[in-house]
């Protein structure tokens, strides 16, 4: 499973955002050179899979974060994201 998923996040990912900018779609990439970050926080919170990244954010952290207060927001929201890939998966 470690290949297809290597396959997927550093081949299809890459390609797809290249041909959505070919169909002159402006997108950024799905990752932001993971390998430079300088921090956990900042590898899953800004490198690493953004749209899925922005996703959480908008549906969960800031819905959350307001009722629950930001440190249990993250947890929550990171437990959120753990199924969701399990789903995935």
């Amino acid at each position: 499973i470690v290949p297809f998923f290597m396959i997927v996040h550093f081949g299809y990912a890459p390609m797809l955002t290249s041909l959505l900018r070919l169909l002159y779609i402006p997108v950024p990439p799905l990752f932001d050179r993971p390998l430079c970050s300088t921090s956990l926080g900042e590898f899953w919170s800004r490198r690493w899979n953004r749209p899925f990244v922005e996703m959480n954010r908008t549906l969960f952290y800031q819905q959350l974060s307001s009722k629950i207060g930001r440190s249990t927001a993250i947890v929550v929201t990171f437990v959120i994201s753990g199924l969701l890939h399990e789903l995935g998966i």
